[in-house]
């Protein structure tokens, strides 16, 4: 979902339909599916819609409209799940639960963590042995030679549609081979940094307060076996801004509770509103006794200033622009409005008009 300030603006819920009028003009917004009975309410989101000041929320952009997050939110998810491999998902998944730092630092860590490390079940690039040639193939096991305390990874060549060769597909030559770590290389395209923090900023969730962790989605942290409970500390700290979080909602439901009250006991409210006007009036009046000789003084101050500005303003030159005028000179409201008139004396009807532009260019640069 796009982001507005860092946070989800939630859609309007589908109206309930009114068994009395069954047709009623309805209007759709039509990238979001919301349905509005209201039209000024209709005209107010989409002016929201269209402003520039969205957030994509998978890729980071920002200074969008609504409708063109979303289209940036579906290519990313489209190249993301396209691209992103399956068997580093619960490793990615679980290095990112419940922690605090930068998602760049977080990213970084398992860049470099799969920088040394292949898993088994991932595709990769490898130098055939004594030749110069690189297939594509799949991990199949990994090794350790006991003598030499190396890994030896075997590996299962793939056709360039995924699909695992057998034996015979290429004549005479194996389908398997066991290599070394030197041998093996990853798709840059794949290996690369922005795809990690794609897949993690759409496959999990932060609150907006400063130090939120990060958490998986529910879904994917039961499909990967990822376990939600966090730690004691981070546990203690959820739940105090958790009980923060109710406690201004509430605060908010008991504000509006007490406005339906007043229009409600209208009386009531009436004499407690004339109550209180009457305490404002005198504190007004206390005010203003006490206030009278503080008031002389900041008038004469302020008759002090102008009298600097004048002197100050002395040396205008003009012309000016219209904004710089100083402020003690004050249109002269009784003069007459001249009548119109196109007697321009001796210059004919037809040269008036480059006379205008000569004369209005001698005034610019002259």
């Amino acid at each position: 979902m796009p982001l507005l300030r860092r946070k989800i603006v939630p859609l309007e819920p589908i109206p309930v339909q009114d068994s009395d009028n069954k047709i009623k003009d309805v209007w759709q917004v039509r990238f979001t599916g919301e349905i509005f009975t209201d039209y000024i309410k209709y005209a107010e989101k989409i002016m929201l819609y269209k402003k520039p000041i969205w957030t994509c929320e998978l890729t980071g952009k920002m200074n969008l409209t609504y409708e063109e997050a979303l289209e940036s939110e579906r290519n990313c998810r489209e190249k993301t799940k396209n691209s992103y491999p399956e068997v580093w998902i619960p490793l990615t998944l679980e290095m990112a639960q419940y922690k605090q730092g930068k998602l760049n630092d977080i990213v970084e860590k398992i860049y470099e963590y799969l920088k040394d490390k292949y898993i088994i079940g991932e595709v990769l690039y490898f130098t055939i042995p004594n030749t110069q040639q690189q297939k594509l193939g799949k991990l199949v096991s990994i090794n350790e030679d006991e003598e030499n305390e190396e890994k030896r990874y075997r590996i299962h060549m793939i056709s360039k549609y995924g699909k695992e060769l057998k034996e015979g597909d290429l004549g005479s030559k194996p389908v398997e081979y066991e290599v070394d770590f030197d041998s093996l290389r990853r798709d840059r395209c794949i290996y690369s940094k922005q795809l990690m923090r794609n897949f993690l900023r759409e496959s999990t969730t932060r609150d907006s307060w400063i130090g939120a962790p990060i958490v998986v989605k529910h879904s994917l942290a039961k499909q990967y076996n990822i376990s939600e409970e966090p730690p004691s500390e981070l546990k203690n700290l959820i739940e105090e801004k958790s009980k923060k979080r109710k406690r201004n909602s509430e605060v908010v439901e008991v504000s509006d509770e007490e406005e339906s009250g007043e229009e409600e006991n209208g009386e009531e409210g009436d004499k407690k509103s004339k109550k209180k006007s009457k305490k404002k009036q005198k504190k007004n009046e206390e005010d203003g006794e006490s206030g009278s000789n503080s008031k002389s003084k900041k008038e004469k101050k302020e008759e002090e200033e102008e009298e600097e500005e004048v002197k100050e303003d002395i040396n205008i030159k003009y012309p000016i622009e219209d904004l710089e005028l100083p402020k003690y000179i004050k249109e002269d409201k009784d003069l007459e409005i001249p009548k119109p008139s196109s007697d321009f004396g001796s210059i004919s009807q037809k040269q008036v008009s480059s006379a205008l532009m000569v004369w209005d260019f001698l005034c610019v640069y002259g």
